[in-house]
């Protein structure tokens, strides 16, 4: 099968392999992120165990998308860039309308206006865990400030989006996209109804049991 359980490989028991590329992606109910149209927060934690370099095929690959519509509207995610070497990227999209109203390309939209973290030479192995957590706070703000989101590697800040974020989502019709184009391991993925604070991601990291 090109997804099923690996016994015993994961950090503490079963892990979820992805052996190949495919088209097809598990799928989740997006309402258990806890939307909400003003002054939402949230977190999510995965592990990942793979040489994006060496085991991915050619393309983007998106571990974990989430949207309504598309990833590019209302959208989050991480993904591993298409050159090589692989960045790894947090994209945090607002409403399309909001922050991209003239449909530009997306290729032609400078970087420093694209609502993204890009971490390069990420610190990803196929002989070791890697832990990836985003979190994103104040998006919908009630006053229009600027939301802040924030992806972490193994317990480290990788950088910031900080800008109004507007998110209009029906969270019945949300769902979250689990493996897309990837191929590796994964294994505790977790949803937090709040943005864990820097010293809570590095106890996560570090200390995953006290969260259990």
């Amino acid at each position: 099968n090109v997804v099923s359980i690996a016994a015993r490989q994961g950090r503490l028991g079963d892990a979820l392999k992805f052996a190949a590329k495919t088209e097809q992606a598990l799928f989740y109910e997006g309402s258990e992120f806890g939307y909400r149209d003003e002054d939402w927060s949230g977190s999510v934690s995965v592990w990942l165990k793979l040489d994006p370099n060496a085991d991915l095929e050619p393309g983007y690959c998106d571990p974990l998308q989430i949207t309504e519509r598309a990833w590019n509207d209302a959208a989050l995610f991480v993904d591993f860039d298409k050159e090589l070497p692989r960045d790894f990227r947090l994209g945090v999209f607002p409403d399309i309308a909001s922050w991209n109203p003239t449909n530009r390309p997306f290729e032609e939209i400078p970087a420093d206006e694209r609502p993204m973290v890009t971490a390069t030479d990420p610190p990803f192995s196929a002989n070791e865990w890697t832990h990836v957590c985003f979190t994103w706070q104040d998006i919908n703000d009630a006053d229009g400030d600027p939301a802040t989101a924030t992806l972490y590697l193994n317990g480290e800040p990788q950088g910031q989006v900080h800008r109004p974020l507007k998110f209009t989502w029906d969270a019945d019709r949300v769902g979250m996209l689990v493996g897309l184009n990837y191929i590796g391991l994964m294994d505790e993925l977790l949803v937090f109804r709040k943005a864990l604070s820097p010293k809570q991601v590095q106890l996560l990291y570090s200390q995953p049991e006290s969260f259990n």
